[in-house]
């Protein structure tokens, strides 16, 4: 990812699970709850979501905030809505899914 606080991707839900392990650089990251409390019908699903807008994560419970840094590795269960941004300089990670 590039660096200066770039984010690769808008909040979104995946259809599978996923290991991100932290290669180079650090990420801040947000995973939010997939309860049936909001409007996402992302329990178990079959296809990825949309691209959420940043706004819309505000009303989500968030299980996860935090950074990785070289070697750490974070697990996203299928369909928990999650984003990530650079914190400084170049980055790399790899997803596992």
């Amino acid at each position: 990812t590039p660096p200066g606080a770039a984010q690769g991707f808008a909040p979104h839900y995946d259809d599978i699970d996923a290991f991100v392990v932290q290669l180079q650089g650090r990420k801040a990251w947000r995973v939010y709850d997939n309860s049936e409390d909001h409007d996402l019908s992302c329990r178990l699903p079959r296809f990825s979501s949309r691209d959420f807008h940043p706004s819309e994560s505000k009303r989500w419970r968030c299980v996860f905030d935090g950074e990785l840094k070289p070697g750490d590795c974070l697990y996203i269960p299928r369909g928990f809505p999650h984003h990530a941004h650079t914190l400084e300089g170049m980055d790399a990670d790899i997803s596992v899914h």
